[in-house]
């Protein structure tokens, strides 16, 4: 796998955190965050799923019945929480490590996919789309690498939503982002 220094960077930062990562988002995860995961997996149709961006996990209490999960993360210390999530709940998940920059799945693959919050930490969100069938817009969307770093935290949330926004739809996968919501 060739990786730049962006990706390495990010695997290791969601590595670094992984044992205190759901214990940063407690709070905003209880009063907000819960009720819209349910919500969003409510509209995600049985069948084959692709989540990218498993974490740790917080999206398996909501996965739909009868649905075949393969989750992937970039991060082996996300996983491995996720891998205790879904032992304790029960839910039957293939979880992989990989980089939603380069899948490796066929096309065809899967019916759904599924990301929560996950673009504004792909180094490059566009390639990631394109991994899953999108081909954004070039009009409206700027690299994340073509910016100078954020000032604050809604600017990287923003470009990731302008990449999502600025997708158009190629393949027969449907992409069901945090902006349907």
């Amino acid at each position: 796998m060739n990786e730049d220094a962006f990706t390495r960077a990010t695997r290791a930062r969601y590595n670094r955190i992984a044992v205190v990562y759901d214990l940063m988002e407690a709070f905003i995860e209880r009063t907000a965050f819960a009720a819209w995961r349910q919500r969003l997996w409510a509209s995600v149709p049985a069948g084959r799923v692709l989540e990218v961006g498993v974490g740790t996990g917080k999206n398996l209490p909501y996965y739909p019945a009868g649905a075949q999960v393969t989750a992937i993360d970039l991060s082996e210390r996300m996983l491995e929480r996720a891998r205790r999530r879904a032992t304790d709940l029960g839910v039957r998940v293939d979880l992989r490590l990989m980089d939603a920059q380069r899948l490796a799945f066929p096309a065809g693959a899967f019916d759904a996919a599924v990301a929560t919050f996950v673009f504004c930490s792909v180094p490059d969100p566009v390639q990631g789309l394109r991994e899953l069938g999108w081909e954004p817009d070039y009009l409206s969307v700027r690299r994340r690498a073509d910016l100078q770093a954020p000032q604050r935290p809604e600017e990287l949330r923003l470009d990731a939503h302008l990449v999502a926004l600025g997708a158009a739809r190629l393949g027969r996968t449907r992409l069901i982002d945090n902006l349907e919501f």
